[in-house]
């Protein structure tokens, strides 16, 4: 396995690790639930988990359901042929699980439960009690053995979106049963028990969501379908998180609405029930107080004394005709006794037996609250007549005002009602209200719930969703009536009280519906084509990623097989790149280079210098080395052993940053020994043969000079050809020995100051003849710019013999040759102008390097070695010029150079 195919592996595995865990940790949480309650249920232990009241009451084939699902999703992973078998088995486990539950679920729902405006508690844990999951939890785990067996079977973008939709319903039942535990809307939406789910398996199957989201993501199919067509996916994906995030909103100001409701009557009966027990407390009071008024009359007090004295009919009389004087006065009968109890006499008419009688406490005497059609209080006064009690007045006054307090709820609701009632040992003796005629007895318990009237017998106060005596869920305010032994309740059934609520929902889940269509409409024909081209761009982008990684990947394998070695390093010479060559060529190991300043591979004698242009450069300075080729270095390896490299420094830029600096580097040790030799060589051999050429053209010059007497006339054609090739073989020599002297720098150069004018007057006489000779004229053009010159004259003065002797040999016959001079502020350009033919365009890039000529043929008209111009190149340059050219085909050709001038301007 190759270093690349490393590297894929290690990015594959750090890219999956997020997906995997997405799953995993669902995975483990659900797998630990499930063995969490299904532990506790066989130990016959709770857990702390199940400590908390109501919140976890899941049955063991939910946490067996649990266990299998962990599992499964466990195995779904990976794509094994074992995994592969474990999630097919669990899958087909908890289809099955489901689809037995929810069977028993329907077969056995009560019809009663679906007409209950709310499901008290005991109805929630009564799955629970059973032993049996509720049918959300039994059809959940039938979608999660669904999307098991299916999430990586889809081929089209069609079941492709089914799967995610069913994923999706998943997540949402598992979160609409989670905030429907907090909400309890069993009184908005009655049916709700059906929908019911305990907060565990909620949250269990919250996990599962994610989990199998997880592996849809991770499928094979999932990048297949969307491919092309990305949009969708962000479409799905955007739709998803706009419902959950409608229902959470939705959900949470519809419990607002249900809190700020009940607060509304939760007050509203708090305060009702204050007033009335206010009421019958001072009412209590005030006929005790009438009754006392009885005992206290001084009459009576004198005809009971009597009757403790001395017992008559007359006095017996005498106390009745005393109490007939009440009976107008709110007393419907009066009963006087002795002090043993006994009756003496009697005004109106006392009740017999009564349906229903309970005594009160606090009042000072013996009294009761009767029922008989009516209210009644009944009470026992003594009266004291001379510092002892003499007898006891038994009085019975109608309450007209309680079947008004109990008629006057019917502004709170239809369904109000004011229920009084006092303990009788363990029961409670309640009076007839609105919707119960007749007085009865009532348990202070319905099933495990204290009732509100208990509450209040019991001294305490509040408010309270709890059964009442029909089992009917109500929302009660109870109160104690002060210290009298009584409880008021006043109730309200949940059905009304939420009535408003469920009209509102009925017309508000409407408009969520049409604003949820709307918004996903919207969001589709907004969002898609913002996903659309986002796609094209990334696409795009991944492309050009790809693209670049490719060229990136054939750039680094082309720098490989280079031969030459390749340095990328910043301005200030720290070393970011090197290529294999690079590495060999100077001794070092891969990247050991990376990092390190350039002055490693530069001798210990020029680094000084080295780091002095660097420092230079930094500060704006122009370099000398950056842009020139084949300049020729001394340079150190690893192991401090010197050598000669090739050169070549350019600047690379880049969009954003400091620029780069790319060198690159060859060993040319060896080539520059042969170019010694060979430097040597021609020296020597030029050498050697200048001095027979001097002979051979001082002999031929003598024959031509008739110095050796009359030489026959065919013959001296010969002598004229041997003096023209002797002569051209002499500039050869000589061009050749320029050459070799100012390669190795041995050309030595005069500087003086010189006239302008003079000089280009004097180029003109000596090249005269030549000019004259190829029959062509040169002329000076005046006026010359005065000015002068500091450098070499006789140098120069082979520049323009060059240029000259070349603009003669091609000029065409009689052509006439310019000679031009100007001056531009600090610099002078001299300018040689021929008629000839001009320069081939194929030609004119190398017409400065040496040996370069236009015709190299062996029949080429014009002769010359082509080093002429090269000589002249470097003439120039050494002089601080530079020199160039201006030509047309068929319109002549301009040979120029500039150099400084060295006096003031005119």
């Amino acid at each position: 396995m190759g270093h690349d195919d490393a590297q894929g592996i290690v990015a594959k595995a750090l890219s999956d690790w997020p997906s995997r865990l997405a799953v995993s940790v669902p995975a483990l949480a659900v797998l630990a639930l499930g063995i969490t309650i299904l532990t506790g249920w066989v130990t016959g232990e709770r857990s702390l988990l199940l400590a908390v009241k109501g919140l976890f009451p899941m049955v063991p084939p939910t946490a067996i359901g649990f266990i299998v699902s962990g599992v499964t999703l466990f195995a779904a992973l990976d794509a094994t042929p074992r995994r592969q078998r474990v999630r097919h088995i669990g899958a087909t486990a908890l289809v099955l699980l489901g689809f037995a539950a929810a069977t028993l679920q329907v077969l056995d729902v009560h019809p009663a439960w679906l007409d209950r405006a709310f499901v008290h508690e005991e109805l929630r844990s009564l799955d629970a009690a059973r032993g049996r999951m509720s049918l959300p939890t039994a059809l959940a785990f039938v979608l999660t053995g669904l999307l098991a067996l299916t999430f990586d079977h889809p081929g089209d973008r069609l079941r492709a979106l089914l799967v995610q939709l069913l994923a999706g319903a998943l997540l949402a039942l598992g979160m609409v049963s989670l905030i429907g535990y907090d909400i309890a809307p069993e009184a908005l939406v009655p049916r709700y028990r059906l929908g019911w789910m305990p907060v565990a398996s909620a949250a269990g199957f919250i996990a599962i969501g994610v989990a199998l989201l997880g592996l849809i993501a991770r499928a094979g199919w999932y990048g297949a379908v969307y491919e092309r067509h990305e949009d969708e996916k962000i479409l799905i994906l955007t739709l998803g998180i706009l419902l959950l995030v409608s229902l959470a909103m939705s959900t949470a100001g519809l419990s607002l609405i249900q809190r700020n409701l009940e607060r509304t009557v939760r007050a509203s009966l708090a305060q009702a029930v204050s007033d009335r027990t206010a009421i019958l407390v001072n009412l209590m009071q005030y006929r005790i107080t009438r009754a006392s008024i009885v005992s206290t009359r001084p009459t009576l007090r004198e005809h009971l004394g009597r009757w403790a004295a001395a017992p008559s009919p007359q006095v017996a009389a005498d106390i009745a005709a005393e109490g007939d004087t009440f009976l107008g006065s709110g007393f419907n009968g009066l009963q006087f006794q002795d002090p043993e109890g006994l009756p003496i006499a009697a005004s109106g008419e006392l009740l017999g037996p009564v349906p229903l009688e309970t005594p009160l406490a606090s009042l000072g005497v013996p009294a009761s609250l009767l029922w008989n059609q009516a209210f009644y209080l009944r009470a026992r006064v003594p009266v004291v007549h001379q510092g002892k009690v003499v007898g006891h007045v038994l009085s019975e006054q109608v309450l007209e005002v309680l079947p008004r307090l109990q008629l006057d709820v019917a502004a709170l609701g239809r369904t109000a009602e004011w229920v009084l009632c006092g303990a009788e040992k363990i029961r409670m003796a309640c009076f007839p209200h609105r919707f119960q005629p007749t007085p009865r007895y009532a348990p202070m318990v319905e099933g495990s719930r204290v009732l509100p009237a208990a509450l209040a017998l019991g001294g305490r106060s509040g408010v309270v969703n709890a059964p009442d005596y029909r089992g009917e869920e109500v929302i009660a305010g109870y109160a104690p009536v002060g210290e009298l032994g009584l409880g008021v309740v006043l109730k309200i059934d949940a059905q009304e009280y939420y009535a408003p609520l469920r009209e509102q929902f009925a017309q508000w889940w409407k408009w969520l519906l049409a604003l949820a269509l709307a918004a996903a409409l919207l969001v589709s024909s907004q969002v898609r084509p913002v996903a659309q081209r986002l796609m094209a761009s990334e696409r795009l982008a991944r492309d050009q990623a790809e693209e670049l990684g490719r060229r990136e990947k054939m750039l680094r394998e082309l720098y490989s097989s280079l031969g030459d070695g390749i340095v990328v390093m910043k301005p200030d010479g720290t070393i970011e790149f090197t290529n294999p060559a690079a590495e060999r060529l100077f001794g070092f190991g891969p990247g050991e280079l990376i990092g390190k300043p350039v002055s490693l591979m530069i001798p210990e004698a020029l680094r000084e210098a080295n780091a002095r242009a660097t420092q230079a450069f930094l500060a704006g300075e122009k370099s000398k080395v950056l842009g020139q080729r084949g300049l020729v270095f001394a340079a150190q390896r690893k192991d401090g052993s010197t050598f000669d490299i090739e050169f070549s420094l350019a600047e690379m830029r880049q969009e954003a940053g400091l620029p780069r600096l790319v060198a690159v580097a060859r060993d040319v040790s060896e080539r520059e020994g042969l170019v010694r030799l060979k430097s040597e060589f021609i020296a020597k051999v030029s050498h050697e043969l200048r001095t027979p050429l001097t002979a051979i053209m001082g002999s031929l010059e003598l024959l031509r000079e008739g110095d050796m007497g009359e030489i026959p006339e065919p013959a001296k054609g010969f002598i004229d050809m041997a003096w023209r090739n002797s002569e051209r073989l002499a500039m050869l020599v000589n061009d050749v020995i320029d050459t070799e002297r100012i390669e190795s720098g041995a050309l030595a150069f005069r500087d003086m100051e010189f006239e302008l004018g003079p000089f280009l007057l004097e180029a003109v006489e000596l090249n005269q003849p030549y000019a004259v000779r190829e029959h062509a004229t040169l002329r000076l053009v005046e006026p010359v710019p005065p000015a002068w010159l500091r450098a070499d004259p006789d140098r120069l003065m082979q520049v323009m013999a060059n240029l000259l002797s070349n603009a003669a040999k091609f000029s065409h016959e009689g052509g006439a040759i310019e000679v031009e001079a100007e001056r531009s502020g600090e610099r002078v350009r001299v300018s040689v102008t021929d008629h000839g033919d001009g320069i081939p365009e194929e030609f004119r890039p190398r017409i400065f390097e040496k040996f370069a000529q236009a015709d190299s043929s062996d029949t080429r008209e014009v002769g010359g070695t082509g080093l002429g111009l090269a000589i002249c190149k470097t003439i120039v340059e050494r002089l601080g010029g530079e020199i160039g050219f201006v030509s047309s085909r068929g319109g002549g050709t301009t040979f120029w150079f500039e150099l400084p001038a060295s006096g003031p301007p005119p």
